[in-house]
């Protein structure tokens, strides 16, 4: 990220995001380049889903749009037949950047690398910290445009990954099948463990499709960042989703997805936290 957008977004371009969406992308286009980033509001009232009516309209002549499908932290999906007209609408002035993170959780194929072939305008980027638990080895990738992929190699380190990334990304990537049955089994424990979240008095929990879910603590006199206090005393880290949009204020929290032990751990915790309110 930090290596492509200074090479694909000319000075003083407008470009649009989400919001709520992942931080650090708003961290680099707006503080670090300078650019004037535009943000569709994505609203809890319609449970974050992401209006493509307005987004086309909104995304209309910019020099880039950048997307996180599924969204991050709302789990909220653009389907693959209806994101596809929306890139071909806005044309090759406009450089959509996908993130596919989590793509690999949805049940039913949303990837667009299969179509970057036929469109001028797409860039498809994917960590594989989250769907195969590499993180902390720092391994991902971008595909686009032959010409874009060149300029973006040249400019960055002969070394890009190191080695032990290299090859655990490698076998990690030739084992599909084990990953996705682990997915569907993720499927489960995310419906299982929003389900219950859902029953704790204080807590309003919302649909998503990835390995988290996203919660607002509605419990008076209890933010956030206090209830992530209190679960870490407990040995249980949940995240604070201030940073990730101005529609999140202070109330939101992601929680990911773990094993079915790991899950009544959360639950516990958070269960404790709340009571400590």
């Amino acid at each position: 990220m930090f290596q492509m957008f200074p090479l694909i977004a000319p000075p003083a371009s407008r470009v649009v995001v989400l919001d709520p969406m992942y931080g650090q992308y708003v961290h680099i286009l707006e503080a670090r380049l300078g650019l004037m980033v535009q943000r569709l509001e994505l609203h809890m009232e319609q449970a974050f889903r992401i209006p493509l009516d307005r987004l086309a309209s909104l995304a209309r002549g910019a020099s880039l749009l950048v997307l996180v499908n599924p969204n991050d932290p709302t789990g909220q999906v653009i389907p693959r037949d209806e994101l596809l007209p929306l890139i071909g609408e806005l044309g090759p002035d406009t450089l959509v950047v996908v993130d596919e993170t989590y793509v690999d959780f949805l049940a039913e194929p949303c990837s667009l690398e299969t179509y970057l072939n036929q469109l001028d305008n797409l860039i498809v980027l994917k960590s594989l910290s989250k769907f195969y638990i590499l993180s902390g080895l720092r391994a991902g990738y971008a595909a686009g445009p032959p010409s874009l992929m060149r300029s973006i190699r040249q400019a960055g380190a002969p070394w890009p990954v190191s080695l032990i990334a290299h090859v655990a990304a490698t076998e990690a990537l030739l084992d599909e099948d084990y990953y996705k049955r682990r997915a569907r089994k993720t499927d489960g424990l995310r419906a299982d463990l929003a389900a219950r979240l859902d029953l704790l008095p204080g807590l309003a929990v919302y649909p998503g499709s990835a390995n988290f879910v996203l919660v607002e603590v509605v419990t008076p006199d209890l933010n956030a960042s206090e209830l992530c206090r209190r679960t870490a005393a407990h040995g249980v880290a949940i995240r604070d989703c201030g940073s990730m949009g101005r529609q999140l204020g202070e109330r939101f929290v992601r929680i990911a997805i773990k094993s079915a032990a790991d899950n009544e751990r959360i639950l516990e915790a958070v269960g404790k936290g709340l009571a400590a309110a």
